[in-house]
């Protein structure tokens, strides 16, 4: 999945639009700083696989088909790669 990743902390931020010009926002920094588009992509912290996105009723999980499991997204592995290492 792309997003726009913040360079100054390094955070996946908030699309926004402004008079049908779509903006970024970092809520962590608190303005619209400089991003790059990036793959975010969630491997397991235990076996390293990489985890199918599970969604429902407001909670978000991650399912591990080697381990056979589902993970937090609090303990997940998540990297952002370039779009062009996909």
């Amino acid at each position: 999945m792309k997003k726009a990743i913040c360079k100054k902390c390094n955070k996946i931020m908030r699309t926004e639009f402004d008079a049908g010009e779509k903006k970024f926002f970092c809520k962590y920094c608190n303005e619209y700083s400089t991003y790059e588009i990036k793959n975010v992509k969630n491997f397991c912290d235990k076996c390293g696989e990489e985890l199918e996105l599970i969604q429902g009723c407001g909670s978000v999980s991650f399912f591990c088909h080697n381990c056979n499991e589902v993970r937090s997204k609090s303990v997940v592995d998540t990297r952002y790669l370039d779009v062009e290492n996909e």
